[in-house]
């Protein structure tokens, strides 16, 4: 092997090693995102506060959606998704969800029938 495909591979590799890096560094800042999220709402829901109070939180504006708009909602997410199947479970019945959008992360905060949070999870988009 000549100097110059060993100066070539050694390029090569640290390009790769400096993809590598990025994408891991990347992966991270948004998984910290949706763990801030979740970290902001949880003693909300804890307390079982009411809808007009999580919609309050700092963390985006929400979007509301009743049991009736669930089925479009798993469409959207697709129905075998983490996201597809939490509606599934938690929007029935007269509940509602308030959806929480950042640029790389989804918050779903579920209420029952009588408008106090039950649950609240949150997802890589």
């Amino acid at each position: 092997m000549g100097r110059n495909t060993r100066l070539a591979l050694i390029f090569l590799a640290a390009i790769l090693v400096v993809v590598i890096a990025v994408g891991l560094w990347e992966n991270l800042r948004w998984r910290r995102e949706r763990d801030a999220q979740c970290a902001a709402v949880t003693p909300l829901v804890n307390a079982r506060a009411n809808i007009d109070e999580i919609r309050r939180l700092s963390v985006g504006r929400p979007v509301e959606y009743s049991d009736r708009q669930a089925d479009a909602l798993i469409r959207d997410f697709g129905p075998q998704s983490d996201k597809g199947r939490s509606v599934s479970q938690y929007l029935i019945r007269g509940r509602k969800v308030l959806l929480f959008s950042e640029s790389n992360s989804v918050m779903l905060v579920y209420f029952d029938e009588d408008g106090r949070a039950i649950i609240a999870e949150c997802f890589l988009q």
